[in-house]
């Protein structure tokens, strides 16, 4: 089949998997030099697993500020980024350069951190518990919380199956929210009873 400019429809998808795949190594990369960092500095503060006990006590006030969006969403400040920075965001992936995608990557791991950031931060706090096996498991961690992103963006190159993504996600989004508000409080609670 081919397209208005000639290409046939595979070469279009296969770009524009090759394009997703550099934004999507970027967030990861974001992510991992986020979680690196953060075990660096714990490993410094690990005697008595303080570091550990910290991160789980901020684990579990992300947790509580979720719980909070999800039953009182109009009473104060949300978990999110800055609504300016999401403008940024928009104007460099548009351009669909290598260096525009990889600032788009960079800027949403950066930014998505104040909604997904409790999880990463009770994931580390375990982590930093278990410094012997800990880079290793991180780097497990973010290649599974990038996944999700690479089936999106196969699942992108069909439009139907976009459509139903998109369909489910304005569905259910809140209570995936509310699920994972749940999994950090039991994480942080977790890590405090245990080390």
């Amino acid at each position: 089949m081919q397209t208005g400019s000639g290409t046939t429809l595979g070469s279009v998808r296969a770009r524009m998997i090759g394009l997703g795949s550099i934004y999507i190594g970027s967030v990861f990369f974001t992510y991992l030099a986020i979680g690196v960092g953060v075990l660096a500095t714990s490993h410094v503060f690990s005697r008595g697993h303080i570091s550990a006990r910290v991160a789980a006590v901020v684990a579990l006030l992300l947790g509580l500020w979720m719980l909070k969006d999800f039953f009182l969403p109009g009473w104060g400040p949300r978990l999110q980024a800055p609504e300016s920075v999401y403008g940024l965001i928009k104007k460099a992936s548009r351009t669909l350069t290598v260096p525009a995608l990889v600032v788009s990557g960079i800027l949403i791991g950066l930014c998505t951190v104040p909604c997904s950031g409790a999880v990463y931060l009770a994931v580390l706090s375990l982590l930093a518990a278990q410094p012997s096996v800990a880079y290793g498991y991180l780097i497990l961690y973010n290649v599974m919380f990038t996944v999700h992103l690479a089936a999106i963006l196969v699942a992108a190159s069909s439009k139907p199956a976009l459509n139903r993504l998109k369909i489910w996600n304005m569905a259910h989004k809140r209570w995936v929210r509310l699920g994972l508000a749940a999994i950090v409080i039991a994480m942080g609670l977790l890590i405090l009873a245990t080390v």
